[in-house]
């Protein structure tokens, strides 16, 4: 397995956190990850086949397009992939999708579209563009010069603006039961125009943004934490209401219970969008 991170351009790390170039799998047989919800949406570049074979929770297999959209999870997934892929992500900040694709967010939550479906035929130059392209900086530079161009339509950038600047005070605050109530007041949205909003660019209501925040640094903190843990004493250092929803919603989000986490579980199409460590490659 090869795993690259890299910056997107200057100009569009605003909206993309990072891209991720990676070969996963093994030709002739199922390769399986789990996906717990990481807060963002991705784009899926497959770059050495047509049609790639998933299968979602041990359900019949599905074809996807060699570009497809992978909009807000809100629960774990169980998936599995046929043969090896090579794979050119586009991580998106949370609410980085909505301005450069012009598409609103709650359609996609749960949901893989294929790229012409999402963006019309006038767009799918990026597939045609794409096609003859195996090198990272070949791909990379393409898909910096998609962006650019969508990135200079952007409209309602003082609303995104105001939801960049409270998605990162939902972050900070995950643990305050409050704080979706105090940024209303903050933003001058009502509850009602603020979840709204939040559904619209971001692709999940604010508490369940929030829930979703909650749970991966939890996930980080356990991870990294010698076992066994107090489970009551971790429902308490997150903010949960007692060690019975946290366990709960641990599971909702991971499949397992805080108890069943090990080391060796396999997330890697969930943990390519949160790399602490800073890509090593820029471009300008």
């Amino acid at each position: 397995m090869f795993i690259r991170f890299l910056k997107p351009h200057r100009a569009l790390r605003k909206y993309i956190r990072h891209y991720v170039n990676c070969e996963i799998g093994t030709d002739g047989s199922w390769t399986h990850s789990s996906m717990v919800p990481p807060g963002c949406a991705k784009l899926s570049i497959t770059l050495n086949k047509d049609n790639i074979r998933v299968k979602e929770n041990s359900r019949e297999e599905t074809k996807y397009e060699p570009i497809t959209f992978v909009g807000q999870t809100t629960q774990y997934k169980n998936l599995a992939w046929r043969d090896r892929l090579h794979l050119f992500l586009v991580v998106f900040e949370p609410f980085g999708a909505f301005p450069l694709l012009g598409i609103s967010q709650d359609c996609c939550q749960n949901q893989c579209i294929g790229f012409s479906a999402l963006v019309g035929s006038s767009e799918s130059f990026l597939e045609e563009h794409l096609a003859e392209k195996q090198e990272t900086d070949d791909v990379r530079e393409c898909v910096d010069r998609f962006f650019l161009k969508r990135i200079k339509r952007l409209t309602k950038r003082d609303e995104i603006k105001k939801l960049s600047h409270a998605i990162e005070k939902i972050k900070r605050c995950h643990r305050s039961r409050s704080s979706v109530k105090a940024l209303c007041r903050e933003t001058g949205y009502s509850l009602s125009t603020f979840e709204r909003h939040m559904k619209k660019i971001v692709g999940v209501r604010p508490k369940e943004f929030q829930r979703i925040m909650r749970f991966n640094l939890c996930l980080d903190y356990i991870s990294q934490q010698p076992k066994p843990l107090n489970w009551s004493r971790v429902a308490h250092r997150f903010g949960y209401y007692d060690q019975t929803h946290f366990i709960k919603e641990f599971k909702l989000f991971y499949g397992k219970t805080p108890a069943q986490h090990t080391s060796e579980d396999n997330h890697l199409l969930s943990d390519v969008a949160h790399r602490d460590k800073q890509p090593i490659d820029e471009t300008v």
